[in-house]
């Protein structure tokens, strides 16, 4: 796959790679592609399919940095060799922000790029609903979510319940936000 992209005159530059490529590429005005929507430790938690997903901020902070836009852009295979390529509106991170009273520029540039992610994975999860046979993360993405969910099967037996219920009691000490729901099995 990464011979065939750069055969069409893409350059990759893998995850944790030099970073002043990515720069200079901006400096210089070249698109650059990223793949926004992969987890990441030094992210930011919004709301994803009802739960809170970290969503990496590298990218936005970039754009904002080096005045590029963010162009989300969505592929979906129709057949065979056959995509559709979906090139959503812009989201424009340049824009110029004032401090609001009493707080910093800085605060302002987080709201903004908070904001811009807010804006990318409205638009992500509209796609995905679409036709989620299209999408596919090959990491855990709620994988440090701090909402957590339980499911009980039940046998109807009480004490088989109550044993089940227990374990997760002692689950939320560490998973305050836990939620459980029983499903009884017959």
């Amino acid at each position: 796959l990464l011979s065939y992209r750069e055969s069409k005159g893409c350059r990759v530059i893998h995850k944790g790679g030099p970073m002043r490529q990515v720069v200079r590429a901006l400096k210089q005005r070249q698109p650059v592609g990223i793949l926004a929507d992969q987890a990441s430790r030094q992210g930011i938690f919004v709301e994803l399919f009802g739960r809170p997903a970290q969503v990496a901020t590298g990218s936005f902070k970039l754009a904002r940095t080096y005045g590029a836009i963010i162009l989300p852009t969505f592929i979906r295979r129709v057949r065979g060799p056959y995509h559709h390529m979906v090139f959503e509106p812009p989201i424009d991170l340049a824009a110029k922000v004032s401090a609001p009273a009493g707080g910093t520029q800085a605060e302002s540039s987080d709201q903004l790029i908070r904001s811009g992610i807010d804006q990318f994975v409205t638009r992500l999860t509209r796609h995905v609903r679409q036709d989620p046979s299209q999408w596919l993360w090959m990491h855990h993405r709620w994988k440090r979510t701090p909402v957590r969910r339980c499911l009980v099967l039940s046998d109807g037996k009480a004490g088989h319940r109550k044993q089940s219920l227990a374990v997760i009691e002692g689950l939320r000490g560490r998973f305050p936000q836990l939620t459980t729901h029983v499903i009884e099995v017959r």
